[in-house]
């Protein structure tokens, strides 16, 4: 009997190892899996989409009664780089906060780029001492603008983006 009961531990802590080993193997592929996620959502660039006039129209089309803001830029001026800059990082903020009710369904924002000189096909002529330039749509209207913006730094131009939008009505802080 003795013999036996031995023979029944030892099998069962066998079978415990082999589990627990099972368990620690799936354990680390799961933590290698996160951090493979974590390492491409950094390595992923958060950018403003780039359109044109005819996709800027068909983006306000579709928005319904989304705000969508409109950066008009010019890629040589150091303004516009800045608002750019500060768009994708609002736009970070948004992704990674999906339950903070500014960013919620019709009152996240759209935010677009759109090139002066691309803006043929929705404005006559851009004035390019008017740029950075922000428009503002909801429900294919034009709500708001914003012209000539200065940005004083790439540290505070995420808070002066922010207080531009709040101050439009687009969401409070």
């Amino acid at each position: 009997k003795k013999s036996t009961d031995h023979e029944l531990i030892m099998a069962t802590m066998k079978g415990g190892e082999t589990w627990r080993a099972r368990h620690d193997a799936e354990e680390e592929r799961l933590r290698s899996e996160r951090i493979a996620a974590l390492r491409q959502e950094r390595a992923t660039p958060i950018y403003v989409r780039s359109v044109g006039a005819v996709a800027m129209l068909e983006t306000l089309r579709k928005a319904k009664s989304s705000f969508v803001v409109v950066h008009v830029s010019k890629a040589e001026n150091q303004d516009c780089l800045v608002l750019n800059k500060a768009m994708a990082n609002l736009e970070l903020r948004m992704r990674n906060n999906p339950t903070d009710s500014r960013f919620v369904g019709t009152a996240r924002p759209i935010f677009l780029q759109l090139d002066a000189d691309d803006a043929g096909g929705v404005m006559h002529q851009v004035d390019l001492s008017l740029l950075p330039a922000l428009l503002i749509y909801q429900n294919e209207q034009l709500i708001a603008t914003k012209f000539h913006l200065i940005l004083h730094d790439d540290d505070s131009a995420d808070d002066q983006l922010e207080d531009i939008l709040d101050e439009l009505g687009l969401f409070g802080r």
